[in-house]
Formats: C-alpha cells, structure tokens, sequence
C-alpha cells in the first residue's frame, strides 16, 4: 500500500494533479499488470525463453536485438578501448608518458560523445542517430585503415636477414680487434681513435626502436580515434541498449535483454582475443578494413530490419515485429479499446485509491 501511495504522489507531480490523466495513467499500469498476469499463466512452468521462440513476432525482435548488440562490438571499439596505448605507440609515438595522455584524451571523447544522444534522440528519433552513428563510424574505420597503411608504406624497410647476420660477423670482427677495446679498464671511454669501434661512433642520440617506427603520419590515427570514438558513443553505444529494453513485451523483457546482453559480451570476446593475432597476420590496418566490413554490414541490417520506436507505447513497439496484416489488425482493436478507455475515464468519476488498490 505505501508503494501505491508513493506512486499516486509521482503521478499527481508529474501531471500536475490532472485527474483525467492520473486515472489513465493508473489504468495503463492496471493493464499492463493484468496482462503480465495473463501471460505468466498461459506459459506455466515453461520456460519464457521457450515462449519467445515459438512466438514468431517476438522471436523476430530478439534475433534483431541479439544481431546489434553482436554487431556493437564487431566494429572494434574494444579493440580502440583495450589496446589505446598500443594503437598510439604503433602510430609513432615513442614517449610512454605522451601515450598515457593521449589515451586519456580519446577516452574523454567516448565519454562526452555519449551525452549528444540526451538531446537528439526524442528530436530525430532512434533509428536516424543510429544510421547517422553506425555510417561515421564505419568511414572513422576506413580512414584508420588508410592511416595505417600510410605508417606502413612510410615506414623503413624490413632488413633481410643477410643483412643482419652480416652487421652480426662484423661486430664480432670488431670485438675481437684489440683496438675495440679500452687502453684503460677504468675508463671505458678511453679508446681507439680510429677504426669502426672509434670514440667517434657516437650512438646516444639513436633509440631502440622495437614496438614503433618514425613516421609522418603519426597523429592520423590518433585525431580518427577521437572522431570514432565520438561518433560511435553518440548512437552505436547506447541506442542498441536503448532499442533491446523497447523491443520486448512486458513478459520477455527479461530474458529478451540478458540474451541480447550476453551477445555483446561474445562480441566482446572474440573482439579481445583476436586483435593481437589479426594484427600480426593481416597487420593493423587490415585489422581496421575488417571492422570496416562488419560495421557496413550492421549499417545494411539496420537500414532494412530495425524499425523506429520512437513516440510509440510497449504495445505498438511489438506490433513492429508482425506481418503487416497482423500489425494492421491488432493496431485496431489496440487503437479502439485505447478510445473506450478514454471515454469511460471522462464520465467516471477519477477514484485513484480504489485503482491503487486494485493494482497492488
């Protein structure tokens, strides 16, 4: 009973003490209840999972919703989120302190890019940000791709393996002359002044280059992080969280979403454990052209099977799903009780306790 109270409080606040509204706002949740109820009772024991698939609609929904999670994490934003130090130091950038920045820098812009969806999502609708959102992020993925490839032609040759074992014998030949060696044990700078092993050698001004190569187009990938980042959390991050909680009737929203969750978390997996070995085996930018590909192919799925959820009550969001007679049919008898509703909540008079206490 407090918890009825609690909510007869919310709702006055929320429309302004407006009986009309509170009492169809009450006969909604009455609804709603009594439907979750009827369903509970048709499935019995069975299990809900078994019900969504034998049911055509809502099996059709949860396919859609387990495919975009998947898909979400497909385009490789983990691969940006687990492996940012790697990706910036393979891009040139030698000095592990800059990396830390710089990583921090792409990880602020996953962050702000996630807050452009509070104000547009309601103004162009779910379906518009995520194409908008899934087609940039799949030319980010590209223009990284082509960024890599330029480190890759940029960068200095591989040396043959003739070549190494030849500066091999003759830094052996070197060693082995007594000139290479110090006149003073004490002072290992007192050496020959001549030879290949002279004091004139000077190698403090090299570095030992073993996880990077010195390139011009060093901050290429790291402002396409940025921009893919961004571009990404505005619509591909959350819309698809935002799409799974809507598609579901009230009965499988449970299941629909810890299904569709645990696609993600797959994605996730497979995303994590094969960057490092696709690196290697089809380099960094043929990583890149991969995600690419994935994410033109969620771009396509999208475009044809998710629909626009935006402005529609649970009841029509299922409707989505059906075959478009069984839509048109249902949508009336939904439509023509929704007016009788309305018309009975006019002529009685707005008793909200009594519905309360129907409800719990």
């Amino acid at each position: 009973m407090q918890k009825a109270l609690r909510l007869l409080q919310v709702l006055e606040r929320v429309y302004s003490g407006s009986k009309e509204w509170i009492a169809y706002e009450m006969s909604e949740i009455k609804d709603a209840y009594e439907e979750e109820m009827k369903a509970k009772a048709k499935v019995g024991d069975s299990p809900v999972l078994w019900r969504m698939i034998t049911t055509p609609h809502v099996l059709k929904a949860l396919m859609i919703g387990c495919a975009i999670q998947l898909f979400q994490q497909l385009s490789g934003v983990n691969t940006i989120m687990y492996y940012t130090g790697q990706i910036i130091q393979s891009a040139g950038v030698k000095d592990k302190h800059l990396t830390i920045w710089i990583s921090l820098g792409i990880s602020t812009a996953n962050v702000l890019g996630t807050l452009i969806p509070l104000t547009l999502v309601e103004r162009f609708g779910r379906r518009v940000l995520l194409l908008i959102s899934v087609g940039m992020t799949f030319v980010t993925l590209v223009l990284m791709g082509v960024a890599f490839l330029l480190i890759n032609k940029d960068s200095p040759d591989a040396i043959p393996l003739t070549v190494i074992n030849g500066t091999h014998h003759y830094l052996k030949n070197c060693i082995e002359m007594s000139y290479c060696l110090p006149l003073n044990l004490e002072d290992t700078t007192d050496v020959s002044a001549l030879g290949p092993c002279s004091y004139g050698y000077n190698t403090s001004a090299f570095t030992f280059v073993h996880s990077f190569c010195v390139t011009r187009y060093t901050v290429m990938p790291i402002i396409l992080m940025v921009v893919y980042l961004g571009f990404f959390s505005m619509g591909f991050a959350p819309l698809t969280w935002v799409l799974n909680a809507e598609f579901y009737p009230l009965w499988a929203r449970g299941v629909g979403c810890s299904l569709s969750t645990s696609f993600n978390w797959i994605g996730d997996l497979i995303i994590a454990l094969t960057f490092l070995t696709l690196s290697q085996a089809v380099t960094k930018y043929g990583a890149f052209f991969i995600y690419a590909g994935f994410t033109l192919i969620a771009f396509v799925f999208i475009f044809f099977l998710v629909p626009e959820t935006k402005g529609l009550p649970i009841e029509e969001v299922e409707l989505l799903f059906m075959p478009k007679k069984s839509r048109r049919r249902t949508r009336s008898v939904l439509r023509a009780q929704e007016a009788l509703k309305l018309r009975n909540i006019k002529k009685d008079t707005v008793a909200p306790m009594s519905t309360i206490s129907t409800v719990s």
